[in-house]
């Protein structure tokens, strides 16, 4: 079975104007979101810590 696309679907009936979204609708670049939980991997450390580092943030 062939793999369906994303760009395969209907078309849409019109084109908009304009693409530039509503200021209520655009990211507010401002505000900075930060995530503690995101794992840092340190590449310079040795070959067998740097494995462990890998593993151990694609576990968590």
């Amino acid at each position: 079975m062939a793999e369906k696309l994303l760009s395969i679907g209907t078309p849409p009936e019109t084109v908009p104007e304009s693409y530039v979204r509503p200021e209520t609708q655009r990211p507010n670049f401002a505000v900075v979101e930060t995530d503690g939980n995101i794992p840092v991997v340190d590449l310079s450390s040795g070959d067998k810590f740097l494995i462990a580092q890998v593993r151990d943030a694609c576990c968590s």
